[in-house]
């Protein structure tokens, strides 16, 4: 009987803000990895992105916020006291999320077209701790920016144009190979030494 009690008078005497929270900022002081991987240029590096934007978030039960949150509270609970913990596991979990993103093939500089999927990644890893302790989850997530150091960029170019020179040089290797000896008779028909 006290649990419904306490139960009611929460009821009673508490009002719970149950509306998308909008305008959550967020943004990454330092790098987070990711893999850049291309099979058909042979990239394979991880590289250090930093990212900025917003998300939103609601809470799904107030119950538990309360009874984990707010509980002690004895007039009211801002989200400014829970903003920075809440930032900070996000952006925690961001570098996973990043990782998962790398793994199905997506390209650094497309990311920001991924960020439906991104959320959806973050409220999955981030499941435990909102959901099941705060009570809260994601309902957006936005990317306003992902940028790579130029160096990291530049050594992208210089791999995959690399890679791209030697895999032409590999391609005709192995086209004219076979063929050897009738491109040297061709060559010796047209009085071009042959090594």
């Amino acid at each position: 009987m006290l649990l419904a009690e306490i139960r009611q008078r929460i009821r009673e005497s508490t009002i719970f803000n149950t509306k998308e929270i909008l305008g959550n900022k967020y943004g990454t002081a330092n790098p987070i990895p990711f893999r850049v991987y291309d099979k058909n240029i042979d990239l394979d590096m991880e590289i250090a992105l930093r990212a900025h934007g917003e998300f939103s978030f609601r809470m799904m039960d107030p119950i538990l916020f309360y009874k984990n949150i707010a509980g002690n509270v004895e007039s009211s609970f801002k989200k400014s006291e829970i903003e920075s913990q809440l930032r900070s596991e996000l952006l925690t979990k961001l570098q996973p999320a990043f990782a998962r993103i790398a793994e199905s093939g997506v390209r650094y500089y497309q990311i920001t077209a991924h960020t439906d999927e991104i959320g959806q990644i973050l409220n999955d890893l981030l499941s435990k701790s909102w959901g099941e302790h705060y009570g809260l989850e994601i309902t957006a997530f936005g990317m306003s920016s992902v940028t790579a150091p130029e160096e990291d960029v530049e050594k992208i170019k210089g791999t995959a144009e690399k890679n791209a020179v030697f895999g032409i040089r590999l391609w005709l290797l192995q086209t004219l190979l076979p063929h050897r000896q009738m491109l040297c008779v061709l060559l010796q028909a047209m009085k071009v030494p042959v090594p």
